[in-house]
C-alpha cells in the first residue's frame, strides 16, 4: 500500500495525465492479481490487462509527461503493448505444463500451444509493422533505432553464457526446438 501511494504521489508530480494513467495502471495491477477478480486467470483478459498494465499505460505515462501532443502516440503505444502481449504468451507457453497441473486457466491453456505459437508469430509481425509506422511518423527517432541495434549484442551475453556453461549448444537448441518449433 505504501508503494502504491508513493507511486501516486510521484505520478501527481508529473501532471494530471500521468496521475490518471498511473492510477489506472495501479488499479489494473490490483485486479490482475487480486484473488476475487484475478484477470491473469481469465483467457484474453490476461493478455489485454498484461499489455495495458506493463506496457501501454507505462508508455502513455511517460509520453504525456515528456511529449504531450507533440508526436503521434498510437502506433508506438500499440507497438509496446503488442510486444508485451507476445511476452505474456511466451511465458504462458513456457509454463504451460505446470499451469495445467495447477489448474490455471489462461489464454494459452485454453487455445493450446500450437495456436499460441501462431498468435506469437502474428504479434511479432504486427509489432514490426507498428515499429516501421512509428519510425515513419517520427514517433521513434532513427537515432534510437541505431542505438538499439548497436546495443543488441549486449542482450546476447546471458544466453551465450548459458550455452557456454552448459557445455553444449545442442542441449539448449534441442530444448527450444522441442518446446516451440514442434508447435508450428
Amino acid at each position: 500500500m505504501v508503494a502504491a501511494f508513493s507511486a501516486l504521489v510521484l505520478y501527481a508530480i508529473l501532471g494530471i495525465w500521468p496521475l490518471s494513467l498511473g492510477g489506472l495502471c495501479l488499479v489494473l495491477g490490483l485486479l490482475y492479481s487480486c484473488r476475487r477478480v484475478r484477470l491473469k486467470a481469465i483467457p484474453v483478459a490476461d493478455l489485454i490487462s498484461h499489455g495495458l498494465m506493463l506496457a501501454a499505460l507505462q508508455f502513455l505515462c511517460a509520453y504525456t509527461t515528456f511529449h504531450p501532443g507533440e508526436r503521434p502516440w498510437l502506433a508506438p503505444c500499440l507497438f509496446v503493448m503488442t510486444i508485451s502481449i507476445y511476452g505474456q504468451l511466451f511465458n504462458q507457453l513456457h509454463d504451460l505444463d505446470g499451469d495445467r497441473k495447477a489448474g490455471v486457466n489462461h489464454t494459452t491453456a485454453r487455445i493450446g500451444p500450437h495456436a499460441a505459437s501462431i498468435m506469437m508469430i502474428l504479434l511479432l509481425l504486427v509489432a514490426l509493422a507498428l515499429l516501421a509506422l512509428s519510425v515513419w511518423q517520427g514517433s521513434i527517432p532513427l537515432w534510437t533505432m541505431g542505438l538499439a541495434i548497436s546495443l543488441s549484442p549486449v542482450m546476447l551475453i546471458v544466453p551465450v553464457q548459458r550455452v557456454l556453461l552448459s557445455g553444449s549448444v545442442e542441449k539448449p537448441m534441442h530444448h527450444f526446438t522441442n518446446r516451440y518449433c514442434c508447435c508450428l
